[in-house]
């Protein structure tokens, strides 16, 4: 049988006893994280999209594996770089794209996908978008 305690029973110091014994036990066994500023998370958006650039990402597969909300993070992106996610990807591979174009002879079908663009058609409306020019404009021009 379950006692009902009053303050008449003297036993309301007994039972805050147990309760801060509880919660101390309690806090001793969590672990707390700090805040991490946006840009920190962006950094780590930024760094796991190149670590991963081969692969098709997209928000819903970053924000499960970094442990954040999905919106969370639309909202963190936004606000610190100004764009949504689709374009923070899409400029990753665009300066990988960059560098390989400029670093290999790799053909333009071997660099769309090692920049993690689905195809080269995707590849070259990126690049034209981002830098005024086609890839191939682009490799002429540097080299």
């Amino acid at each position: 049988m379950i006692k009902k305690l009053s303050y008449n029973d003297g036993d309301i110091y007994n039972t805050k006893s147990i309760l801060y014994g509880a919660i101390g036990d309690l806090l001793r066994q969590t672990e707390f994280t700090s805040k991490k500023s946006e840009s920190e998370i962006v950094d780590k958006i930024i760094s796991y999209s190149i670590e991963n650039i081969s692969h098709e990402l997209d928000l819903e597969q970053v924000s499960a594996v970094l442990g954040y909300n999905r919106n969370y993070l639309l909202h963190i992106i936004k606000s610190t770089a100004g764009i949504n996610f689709r374009m923070l990807s899409n400029c990753i591979k665009f300066e990988r794209s960059k560098s390989l174009l400029i670093n290999t002879e790799n053909s333009m079908g071997e660099i769309a996908y090692l920049s993690g663009f689905g195809t080269e058609q995707s590849f070259n409306r990126v690049f034209r978008t981002l830098s005024g020019m086609t890839p191939t404009e682009y490799r002429n021009k540097i080299l």
